[in-house]
């Protein structure tokens, strides 16, 4: 019975409690996978030689826009929330190692264009 010292009358008062939870582990195992998979294709750049840079660096670029092409594609079928969830971190995580591996492609550009003396 609920009670409302404003109006002072009382009321009838139902509480239902509905467990649910949701499978996290098939976008895990989707989203993670290919994931994985795009990181992977973009250290496959340190196996050409240093001399095509162009094309290196245009796997590495191609591999981040598909990254993120893939990002929208998933963030149409997640439901919405107003925090970065483990997924969210885990594709960022994914973005850094993307982006690093172009970093130290240009760096290694750099220090072959003009050795230290």
């Amino acid at each position: 019975e609920f009670y409302n010292p404003g109006e002072k009358m009382h009321y009838s008062q139902l509480c239902v409690s509905i467990p649910l939870a949701r499978r996290s582990g098939f976008y895990m195992w989707k989203v993670g996978t290919i994931a994985v998979i795009l990181v992977l294709m973009s250290w496959t750049v340190f196996l050409l030689p240093q001399e095509s840079f162009q094309d290196s660096l245009q796997i590495s670029m191609t591999l981040f826009l598909a990254a993120i092409a893939f990002n929208f594609v998933l963030m149409e079928s997640l439901p919405k929330v107003s925090y970065n969830t483990f997924l969210d971190k885990y594709i960022l995580m994914c973005y850094t190692y993307i982006f690093l591996s172009v970093v130290q492609q240009c760096v290694m550009y750099c220090i072959t264009l003009y050795p230290f003396r």
